[in-house]
């Protein structure tokens, strides 16, 4: 008797997991960003296949929270695009997926700069290194302020770091801006004054 009813309790969360999907319009966003990114053209990706499901493609660049709705509904809360040879700029469509935490589009051949749209972003890590992107310091990141890890080394930024960036509260790891060194900083007190002061100080000092 105890047997079945583990069976009937691990069939029925099968079941579950499997009748939700992501939402509709966060599949109309997604086919947005690979359009602009280019990312259609290679079919490797099929959008008659959910991109929660884990299978294909989707299994290797989309993370999915399907709590929602009494968890019949998933958003997405992870992308990795990486290496995918994606030379186009970065599509403010993005900041349409409300849930999205972890962007990753690293070792990619992406140019211009950071939208002014995704400082309304809530990510948490962002992984932007070797690509082509160039201009002043993108003032947009200074906004994010829930980011804990950034790394946009490997790129072509230029200018002066300007001193907001002490608004990044919770960061706790930048991979170097300008250069291929790799520099941590590790707060104790995020929220202190004085941390946000040092944070600024020891940019200034890192940068060539």
């Amino acid at each position: 008797m105890k047997k079945l009813a583990f069976f009937l309790i691990l069939y029925s969360n099968f079941t579950f997991t499997q009748s939700a999907k992501l939402d509709k319009q966060e599949v109309k966003v997604l086919a947005q960003i690979w359009g602009k990114l280019g990312l259609t053209e290679k079919r490797r990706w099929d959008f008659e296949e959910d991109p929660c499901s884990g299978q294909g493609e989707w299994q290797f660049s989309v993370r999915c929270d399907c709590s929602f709705n009494k968890n019949s509904t998933c958003r997405v809360t992870a992308i990795y695009i990486i290496s995918e040879n994606v030379s186009t700029a970065l599509p403010v469509e993005f900041t349409k997926l409300l849930k999205l935490e972890v962007l990753d589009v690293g070792q990619n051949y992406l140019k211009g700069t950071i939208p002014s749209e995704w400082a309304t972003m809530r990510l948490i890590t962002l992984t932007l290194e070797d690509n082509r992107l160039s201009g002043p310091f993108p003032t947009t990141l200074t906004s994010i302020t829930s980011l804990q890890y950034l790394n946009i080394r490997g790129n072509d930024f230029s200018g002066l770091i300007p001193e907001h960036i002490s608004k990044l509260n919770n960061l706790e790891r930048l991979y170097s801006i300008f250069t291929y060194n790799i520099y941590v900083y590790a707060f104790n007190n995020p929220t202190g004054k004085n941390n946000r002061s040092k944070l600024y100080t020891f940019l200034k000092f890192c940068i060539k």
